[in-house]
């Protein structure tokens, strides 16, 4: 361990961002986290990895979702897919604002 040597090889930004969103009976605000690196095979090139991670205060129809995967399955059930449906809706929105360089990403 005396000859131990450590290089620094990339930076990456963890950012997190939050949208509101409304789908049918459905309002939540939809956690994303936006992993912003320099990808070395394309030239350094600076990359945003966009992922929705969670959900925070979930209603429908007025009243607070305590399990967001049973009301999940439950609308599978009728041929609805919230989960696609609030990702169709959202995604755009936060890629757009990284696009843009709105975000404090652009200052890295």
């Amino acid at each position: 361990m005396k000859n131990l040597k450590v290089v620094l090889e990339s930076k990456t930004l963890l950012v997190s961002v939050k949208v509101d969103v409304e789908v049918g009976s459905v309002k939540t605000t939809c956690l994303y986290q936006i992993c912003y690196y320099k990808d070395i095979e394309q030239g350094n090139e600076c990359k945003p990895d966009i992922d929705l991670i969670d959900f925070e205060d979930m209603t429908y129809m007025g009243v607070e979702v305590k399990d967001w995967y049973k009301l999940k399955a439950l609308h599978l059930e009728m041929g609805i897919d919230l989960d696609k449906q609030i990702r169709e809706l959202t995604l755009p929105i936060v890629q757009e604002y990284v696009d843009n360089g709105n975000s404090e990403l652009s200052k890295y």
